[in-house]
């Protein structure tokens, strides 16, 4: 049997022959299938797919060019369309690739280098069209190298240009690239001021910008948050901007995402800096009604649903707990024994939301596992007569739940087409999204910051724990006791 890069380079050709798009979905299927045969080639394709891709777009900004006094424009822009989708079909095939050898972290930096000029075109040439495709391409590598290349450094550069000017409505497919810069660039991004100022100003730019909607602030808020977890001690001199402008949106927010995701920006400034944090709330005399925005969601009837949501406040409670006496706000200072009733009050729903999440990631390996089925069937690998699927209904079927998926997606993100309670009834677990957080265990976290606070505070701490009803009594006991046991041995809670 010849080599499946054989087939691929055949394809190749009769695609830079044809500029058909029908071509590139059977590459991609063929890539997927032979993963293992292709990995040794993988950086020798990509290069290929590459070529191609720029050569498509080259045409059609060359045609876009065009004076066309003796051209039919309404040809012209056929001509564009059927070349950027094309090349949308090349960049869908590279990414197949890129997920086919996440096992080879070697091969992939090697495709990574290959691929990055092709961004780089793209963004510097404003092809807006592509930019979801390519914003897909830099999340895939970022995320599965866990590492920031030097030279994607310029692409972070290129998105806060584009951000600030022609792609201001691109946040939502800029944020995963973004939160990945954040999250595996941190050590450079603290030397870089100019680096710190984009990320704050994209946030300051999301909430206030009269251009955008309810889900760009919901993104900016994420990416402000991302900002407030991994850089830890390294935007303090920001710390004052990101709680000013969340602060200006607690009566503003008119979906529970937004309010969610605004109420965890400040959130995350407490864990950040539990003092600083209250000393700039109090100064712009809004310490007391965070706290009562906070402490409602915490009572509310899942307000805080999902694992991360829950994590985040109790760490963040527990932070509070372990702040000097002295450094308490007085207008705060008599509800502070509310705080252990408050962390009890979210370990009591946290296994739930571990379990249902546990759930949903257990549901979506059956649904991959049911892709992979389905792309046997596309081959007839199996040689099953009876089940033979061709290419063209499969692919069909593909482009139909595609537009069902995108319709929903702009349904949901539509401003005032709908009650805002029923908008966001369910506030999904985000399974691609990776906190530090995740590999703290929120049980010993509140142990410690419990002992410490009977240390530090013993008279909040005795009116805290003796204001315990007996079922939370009962949580502190099941806590501790899940503490001791991580502790013993350690495991993710």
């Amino acid at each position: 049997m010849a080599h499946p890069l054989f087939f691929c380079l055949d394809l190749l050709k009769l695609s830079d022959e044809t500029d058909l798009d029908i071509l590139n979905r059977s590459m991609e299927v063929m890539v997927d299938a032979f993963q293992t045969e292709l990995l040794p080639v993988a950086t020798q394709l990509t290069s290929r797919l590459c070529e191609t891709y720029l050569r498509l777009v080259k045409e059609a900004l060359a045609q876009e060019e065009t004076d066309g006094q003796n051209v039919d424009l309404d040809s012209i822009s056929g001509m564009d369309d059927d070349k950027t989708f094309t090349a949308m079909g090349v960049s869908k095939t590279i990414s197949t690739i890129i997920s086919s050898i996440d096992s080879s972290p070697v091969i992939l930096a090697q495709v990574q280098e290959v691929v990055i000029p092709m961004i780089v075109f793209t963004l510097e040439n404003k092809l807006l069209d592509l930019f979801d495709n390519m914003y897909d391409l830099i999340d895939s590598l970022t995320f599965k190298l866990r590492s920031i290349a030097p030279n994607m450094w310029p692409i972070f550069e290129q998105t806060y240009k584009l951000f600030k000017s022609d792609a201001v409505d691109f946040l939502d497919e800029m944020l995963p690239s973004l939160d990945n810069f954040v999250s595996y660039g941190s050590e450079l991004i603290k030397t870089r001021a100019d680096y710190k100022h984009m990320l704050v100003d994209i946030y300051t730019t999301s909430i206030t910008s009269s251009q955008l909607g309810e889900n760009d602030r919901v993104n900016g808020s994420k990416l402000a948050e991302s900002v407030l977890l991994n850089l830890r001690g390294g935007v303090d001199d920001s710390l004052h901007v990101f709680i000013e402008t969340a602060l200006s949106q607690l009566d503003k927010t008119q979906t529970a995402s937004l309010r969610l995701a605004n109420l965890e920006v400040l959130i995350n400034t407490v864990l950040y800096n539990p003092s600083a944090a209250l000393h700039l709330m109090e100064s712009a005399g809004k310490g007391r009604y965070f706290f009562d925005r906070w402490f409602a969601a915490i009572n509310g009837d899942d307000l805080l649903p999902r694992v991360h949501d829950k994590k985040l406040s109790i760490l963040a409670l527990c932070s509070l707990l372990e702040l000097d006496p002295a450094a308490v706000p007085h207008s705060l200072q008599s509800g502070w024994p509310g705080i252990v009733a408050g962390i009890l009050t979210i370990f009591k729903d946290l296994p739930k939301a571990v379990a249902a999440r546990k759930a949903l990631e257990e549901s979506l390996q059956e649904d991959s596992d049911d892709d992979e089925l389905i792309e046997e069937k596309i081959l007839n690998f199996n040689e099953d007569e009876e089940d033979v699927w061709d290419e063209d209904s499969a692919y069909l079927e593909v482009l139909a739940n595609e537009g069902a998926r995108l319709r929903e997606k702009q349904e949901k993100a539509a401003d005032g087409d709908y009650d805002s309670d029923s908008e966001d009834e369910d506030i999904e677990e985000e399974l691609g999204y990776i906190s530090p957080l995740d590999t703290v265990d929120p049980y010993g976290s509140f142990k410690q910051a419990l002992t410490n606070f009977q240390l530090k505070n013993g008279p909040s701490y005795q009116a805290a724990t003796t204001e315990l009803t007996v079922e939370q009594q009962t949580i502190l006991m099941e806590v501790m006791r899940t503490a001791e046991l991580n502790a013993a041995a350690p495991s993710q809670a």
